[in-house]
Formats: C-alpha cells, sequence, structure tokens
C-alpha cells in the first residue's frame, strides 16, 4: 500500500479486456496458508469481502497484524458461508460478498471490532481522506507481498473526474479513492478490505487499471449501497437457522460451502 511504485513496463491490453481489473491475488508464501484478500468483520459471525474473492476452502483469521510474528491476539474463524450478491456480473457491478463465520474463542476488544458502517444509500463523503489497509503487493507490477499490515490515507475522488481515464465505467455503486500523483494505492491482495472515512467503513477494494497509476486510482464497492442487501441475508439465515433450514452437522464438518443468493 504506501509507496507502491511502478516498475517495468505495463502491459498492453486488448479492446475486448475488462478496464477495471479485480485486486484479488494468490501468492505462494513459506506459511501453511496463502493469502487471498481482504474483510470487513460486521458481527462475530458476519464479514462482507469482495464477490470474486470467493475461493473454495476459504479460512479468515482476525485481529492479525504480521504474517510473521503472533502476538496472540489472532483469532482463526472457519468459514460456513460465502454468500455472492446475486446480481454479482463478475466485472463491476455487486462485487460484494457476505462471510458466514464460526471463530474460535472470538472475543471483541482493541484488536479485533467490528466496522461501523454507513447508513443506507448515504452519498459517499467526497473529498474526505479514507484509510485503507491490507497486505497486498508492494510493487507492481512485479510481485512483493507485504508481510506486515500497511495502510495508506488517499481521498475519495469526484466520479466525474475519475470517469475520464476510465472511459465512463466508474457507475453508480463504485467510486475512486486517490489523489491523482501516484505512488500510493491498493493492489493485488487488498480486495475485499475496508476504505474507512472518518471511521466508517463506505469502501470495499474492488479494482483498477495498474496499481499506484497518477492517472488509474483505485476503485471501490461503495458499501452503503448495500447494507440493505447485508440486513437481509441475516435476517434470511436467521430465519433458516429457527426452522432448520441449514442441517447444523453438515455445516460443521467442512467438508463442503453452500452459496445461497437472495
Amino acid at each position: 500500500l504506501p509507496q507502491a511504485h511502478t516498475t517495468g513496463s505495463r502491459k498492453t491490453r486488448s479492446v475486448n479486456e475488462h478496464l477495471i481489473a479485480p485486486r484479488r491475488t494468490q501468492r505462494t508464501v513459506s506459511y501453511k496458508w496463502q493469502h487471498i484478500c481482504g474483510g470487513v468483520l460486521l458481527t462475530a459471525q458476519w464479514a462482507f469481502s469482495a464477490a470474486h474473492c470467493r475461493t473454495p476452502g476459504l479460512r479468515v483469521l482476525l485481529g492479525e497484524l504480521d504474517f510473521e510474528r503472533r502476538t496472540g491476539d489472532e483469532v482463526p474463524c472457519r468459514v460456513k458461508l460465502q454468500i455472492r450478491h446475486p446480481q454479482y456480473d463478475g466485472q463491476t457491478k455487486n462485487d460484494i460478498m457476505m462471510i458466514n463465520l464460526q471463530c474460535r474463542k472470538l472475543q471483541m476488544g482493541e484488536a479485533i471490532w467490528p466496522a461501523r458502517l454507513p447508513q443506507p444509500m448515504t452519498e459517499v463523503p467526497t473529498g474526505t481522506d479514507c484509510e485503507i489497509c491490507g497486505w497486498g503487493t508492494m510493487l507492481y507490477p512485479e510481485f512483493k507481498a507485504a508481510t506486515q499490515l500497511q495502510c495508506v490515507n488517499l481521498p475519495i475522488m469526484k466520479t466525474e473526474t475519475c470517469n475520464q481515464p476510465y472511459g465512463g465505467a466508474i457507475h453508480d455503486k463504485i467510486m475512486c479513492i486517490g489523489h491523482g500523483r501516484g505512488g500510493q494505492d491498493s493492489c493485488q491482495g487488498d480486495s475485499g478490505g475496508g476504505a474507512y472515512c472518518n471511521n466508517i467503513c463506505y469502501g470495499l477494494v474492488m479494482g483498477g487499471l495498474y496499481c499506484a497509476d497518477a492517472n488509474y486510482p483505485g476503485v471501490y464497492t461503495i458499501v452503503s449501497k448495500y447494507v440493505p442487501w447485508a440486513v437481509t441475508v441475516i435476517r434470511a439465515y436467521m430465519a433458516k437457522q429457527n426452522t432448520g433450514g441449514y442441517n447444523r452437522k453438515r455445516g460443521g464438518n467442512g467438508r463442503g460451502k453452500r452459496e445461497i443468493t437472495r
């Protein structure tokens, strides 16, 4: 994230390629697991991430700050459900997912705390600085994985300003965050993480063209557009639980993931 310098030559993109590329990345490291994406904790049992981050066998680690050192605040969680938005189009529309968690000895406190969300359909505060954190690559187009949590503060851009380089691809459910000078950005591996403006999670890392490029800021899903959907998903899940709609025994053996849509 900080000083994610662009190096080397850019990839030439054909006319049919997506203008806004997702920022999920799978990497091989010397651990027993691989970091895929970020996420935003909503409750002890639910989190947001990007829809393009859906992965078989996904697990979640809360309270992590340093991949090379344990502090005792880390809490591993099993993923019971990965629920993509039913209108996710595989590109930039509705790129959001609800994750149902089962965490071991989770206690909310200084290290782990659920995010504050904006009121439904709230307009994003254009010009406001937002903090974006993650373990995405520190170089682009080369890949240099972060081992410690990296954060950067960048402002929300006006949609009309961002639509100039992106050719009108920035629609009403996504936004751009960047200062237009390059050198700082989210990047591959940061997808699904939150953008916190005035301590409220207004965005989720989604994608962008290149990384830390002065002409192409990062693109984020606008969280306020999906708060009603998240409430609907949680209520539907609770109703299913109360009526026996989900088989708890099958859901607890870790052998499969069920996707449900609303």
